[in-house]
């Protein structure tokens, strides 16, 4: 878990030529019983793995996006965010969270960073949702980062008291 952690931070130092200012972690999951009932009423048990995505950002003073994927070996560079179209590749889903969250009105503001982690694709792990996770809790940071004179019930973002998102976690990086 540690080595995708640092190789994110390693890589976002030389990519984006500084250190992060976040890292955010979102875990992998298995439904102990009720696979695919979620989404048709039924009761889940989903239980956090020991496999993360990993996501190295800092906020950037424009509203632009700049991601690159360690797994995929390829970026993306979101410079209109009212404009986000499908692009038929990893990257819907960042641009899909990001596109919910704003329709939502939590709009994200600029950051650039790097995505990584260690669940295997494909394998039913939730990969897809790990990386939605870690996406939304990022765009939490940024939008309480960018508010600081809010008081804490006011502070804007999807996570607030229980409705925060279990497994979501996130920490300041140190300048290392």
């Amino acid at each position: 878990m540690k080595q995708v952690a640092e190789s994110v931070k390693s890589l976002f130092k030389d990519h984006f030529h500084g250190s992060p200012e976040y890292l955010v972690r979102a875990p992998g999951r298995v439904n102990l019983i009720g696979e695919h009932t979620d989404y048709n009423m039924g009761y889940v048990l989903p239980v956090a793995i020991d496999r993360n995505i990993w996501v190295a950002f800092r906020p950037r003073s424009d509203d632009e996006i700049h991601l690159y994927s360690l797994d995929f070996n390829e970026s993306i560079h979101i410079a209109d965010l009212d404009s986000l179209g499908k692009s038929g590749n990893w990257s819907d889903y960042i641009l899909g969270t990001v596109w919910e969250l704003n329709r939502q009105g939590f709009p994200s503001r600029g950051w650039e960073g790097i995505i990584a982690g260690d669940i295997p694709i494909g394998a039913g792990l939730s990969s897809s949702a790990a990386t939605e996770i870690a996406i939304a809790d990022r765009n939490t940071v940024n939008r309480i980062t960018a508010s600081s004179e809010a008081t804490r019930e006011e502070r804007p973002g999807p996570m607030r008291g229980s409705q925060r998102w279990r497994g979501a976690a996130r920490s300041r990086t140190s300048a290392t």
